[in-house]
């Protein structure tokens, strides 16, 4: 989420317990305009999805199984 130039004063940086199943994962997260936000691929991971991330290149891919999913990330 782009955050609109001059609000930054509303991104609050928080750390956010993840549980899954019975394993639990701290992470780096943000709190902006009351929706927290967690990284990708730390929630993907936890859950057995494989993540592949390629600098440059767009889309970026999440595998799981035989199912791809792919994102663009603009910078």
């Amino acid at each position: 989420l782009p955050v609109p130039m001059g609000n930054t004063d509303r991104v609050i940086p928080n750390k956010v317990k993840l549980k899954c199943n019975e394993n639990m994962l701290e992470v780096d997260g943000l709190l902006y305009l009351g929706i927290q936000y967690v990284p990708l691929r730390a929630v993907a991971e936890m859950i057995g999805i494989s993540v592949e991330w390629k600098d440059g290149e767009k889309p970026q891919v999440i595998l799981h199984a035989s199912n791809r999913l792919a994102l663009s990330v603009d910078n």
